[in-house]
Parts: structure tokens; sequence; C-alpha cells
């Protein structure tokens, strides 16, 4: 009995009929597992389908000491090797890559937030993204009280004129909300370990 293969021609992406609206999304924990195999891969065939364009940046924030170009380019790597029928486009890539930035520190560090507060300042200014944010929680659940902490007391949640989202892709006990994504100017004031 003979085997048959059968070609399938990759999906055809729909272009989009909307666009996101301008927006920084800070991704924490960028050098791990869930940012390489899915976030980020995700992020690229969004783009692909063209309802990210040049008002959208993806910043990481992780340990590790990458620059821009290293987080960059190990970043490009995860998306070509993903298990997608589709064929990665150099093009969408740069589109892509051009808004992609690092961010290296301590989820604990102040210094870290000041950072982060300054890039995403000029990003607001390069790419027009009105201060509007979306931050992912890409770290152990453990890791989320210190950095909403962090974020608000940098002055980060809850910036005039912008709006903000925390997505976090586990429910967390430790912001004591089940919800997954959290809008961050309904965060009550006072310590955010006492929720």
């Amino acid at each position: 009995m003979a085997t048959r293969v059968a070609a399938i021609a990759p999906p055809v992406l729909q272009h989009a009929s909307r666009q996101a609206p301008p927006c920084a999304m800070v991704v924490f924990g960028a050098s791990g597992d869930l940012t390489h195999r899915k976030l980020v891969p995700a992020l690229y065939r969004v783009m692909e389908t063209g309802s990210l364009t040049d008002r959208f940046a993806a910043v990481g924030v992780a340990r590790r000491p990458y620059t821009n170009q290293a987080f960059s380019d190990e970043m490009r790597e995860s998306v070509r090797s993903t298990s997608d029928s589709r064929p990665f486009d150099p093009d969408t890539w740069e589109r892509f890559a051009a808004g992609l930035y690092y961010v290296p520190g301590e989820f604990h560090d102040a210094a870290t937030y000041e950072r982060l507060k300054a890039q995403l300042e000029k990003l607001d200014r390069e790419h027009g993204l009105e201060g509007n944010r979306l931050y992912y929680l890409a770290t152990p659940s453990s890791e989320f009280a210190t950095i909403l902490e962090r974020l608000k007391a940098a002055g980060m949640i809850s910036t005039p004129g912008g709006s903000e989202f925390l997505l976090n892709p586990r429910r967390s006990s430790a912001l004591g909300a089940p919800p997954s994504i959290i809008q961050a100017t309904t965060l009550p004031s006072g310590p955010l370990t006492s929720m």
C-alpha cells in the first residue's frame, strides 16, 4: 500500500479592517519561554495582518543583560523557529523589529523602572504612542506585587491622558483579583500587597 502525502497551502492571512491604537506593550519576564514561544511570534503575526502599525512598540524587561539588538536577534530566531506553516517575511520582521526594545534589570530595583520610564517617554515622542501602555506580566505570580508596586512608585500606573492595562497570563492571588485583565486605573491607592 502506497503512502500519500498531500501538500497543504499555508493559510492566507486576512488583512485587518481595523488597526490597534497607539500603544507601548511592556513585557516583564521578556527573556523567558512564554515570550519566546508564544508572545513575540503572535505579535509578529498580528503585525503581518496590518493590525499593528509603526505606532506600536514592545519593550522587554528582564534580568538578562541584553542590548536592544541582542534581544531583537533572539526574538527573530524565536519567530523563525515557531511551528507555523506560514513563511517568515523579512519585511514584516523589519517593521516589527523597528518597535522592539529591551530594558535590562531586576524587578525589585527602582533603577530598572527609571530606565523603563525614560525609554517609554522616548518612544512616546518617537512613535506617537500617546502615553498608552499595556503591561504584560510573563513572570511567576510571586513577582506580580513587586512589579506593580514599583510601577506605581515610578508613576507609571494611572498616567494622566493615557490608558494602561495589566495582563497576567495566570490568575494571581497576589493581585486579589481573578480576571486576567485588570485596568490599572482602577487599582486602589495604598500598598498593592494588601489587596
